[in-house]
């Protein structure tokens, strides 16, 4: 009987361990596909914070170009129009100078008449030696004496108007605009001066090299 006992107690506790182990080996699988899962999210998790780090280490590059640029245009813009402001003043100073010198040469020969001023048309700016890139808006400034009189102000690039000053019957004009050279290589730039008779006055072209435009890859 006690051994009957015994045997029924030897089983019942192989029984419970073997539920045991069995529950056991379950909760162990379930927390080994956890385990799987957690390190493929931070896998891919790794993956998507590198690519963001290199997306930010590539903006940051480019912004700082970008800045480098905007500062390197607003140099040359300064400089430009630098060089625009001392054109203009030689030209109102240089016209100032031709009025009191024919006061003078009239007031000194009173009784003689005085030689007509031939008709004249000038491209001051921009000149051929300065470099310009193809797309770049480059600003030009024309001078135009005619004593009879100025009717219009024509700039031609390469045979084409591209701009037109009306000078309304004056006898000295000066004339600034801004234009972009749209295309590169070597570009021909002339004014001409059409008088109130209908007279024709052409200045010497300026001969400019347009370098092509940089493609930024």
């Amino acid at each position: 009987m006690m051994l009957l006992v015994l045997i029924s107690a030897f089983v019942f506790l192989y029984q419970g361990r073997q539920a045991l182990q069995t529950q056991y080996e379950t909760t162990r699988a379930a927390l080994e596909q956890k385990q799987a899962e957690s390190e493929l999210r931070l896998t891919n998790s790794e993956g998507t914070r590198t690519a963001a780090e290199q997306s930010l280490i590539q903006q940051t590059a480019v912004v700082a170009t970008t800045e480098q640029n905007m500062l390197k245009l607003v140099q040359e813009s300064a400089q430009s129009q630098q060089t625009v402001e001392a054109l203009q003043f030689e030209t109102t100073r240089l016209a100032t100078d031709l009025g009191n010198l024919s006061a003078t040469r009239a007031a000194t020969q009173p009784n003689s008449t005085a030689p007509e001023q031939p008709a004249i048309v000038e491209i001051l700016a921009p000149s051929g030696n300065l470099p310009v890139t193809q797309g770049e808006t480059i600003e030009y400034i024309v001078a135009a004496r005619d004593v009879q009189g100025i009717a219009s102000i024509q700039l031609k690039l390469n045979g084409r108007v591209i701009a037109t000053a009306e000078g309304q019957g004056s006898t000295f004009l000066t004339h600034s605009t801004q234009f972009p050279f749209l295309n590169s290589g070597p570009q021909t730039l002339e004014a001409v001066m059409t008088n109130s008779s209908g007279g024709i006055t052409m200045s010497t072209p300026i001969r400019i090299e347009v370098d092509p435009a940089v493609e930024n890859n």
